[in-house]
């Protein structure tokens, strides 16, 4: 082999690594800049799922609370009649909020409100105690009611 050709072969093969080296780096660089796309493409869509989850939240508590207002007046209603539907709406309503505010059972209220006044709002007992729950006076002084 004459030296000649030994050169060609050399400067073919160097041709051949340059050209790996190039297309190797323009691999990385094309795998960078998608890699820096997809970050972007997930970043939005990561806030655009946080947006939905709390819409979902928030929708999900606005049903909670009228399915769960209406269950309890229904259950009003069902153990006790006579009551008018506007009163088993407000009590109902009262009920959802004070349990919810102070962390009690919605039914041990109900249950409460069902004993002592059946669900009369103007309900007196003989020894004085009034309303729903059937609070005694000087209570509501203690209370601040």
């Amino acid at each position: 082999m004459k030296v000649q050709d030994i050169g060609h072969a050399i400067a073919k093969r160097a041709w051949i690594v340059i050209a790996l080296v190039l297309a190797i780096g323009g691999l990385q660089l094309v795998g960078r800049q998608q890699t820096s796309e997809r970050r972007v493409h997930e970043q939005a869509i990561r806030k655009h799922v946080a947006v939905v989850q709390a819409e979902i939240s928030d929708l999900r508590t606005r049903i909670n609370k009228d399915v769960t207002e209406e269950l309890i007046s229904l259950k009003i209603l069902v153990l006790r009649p006579r009551v008018p539907y506007h009163t088993a709406r407000e009590i109902a309503s009262a009920i959802y909020k004070y349990a919810k505010r102070y962390e009690r059972d919605p039914d041990l209220i109900l249950s409460i409100m069902r004993i002592e006044s059946a669900f009369d709002p103007r309900a007196v007992s003989k020894m004085g105690a009034m309303g729903l729950m059937q609070v005694m006076p000087q209570w509501i002084d203690v209370l601040d009611i």
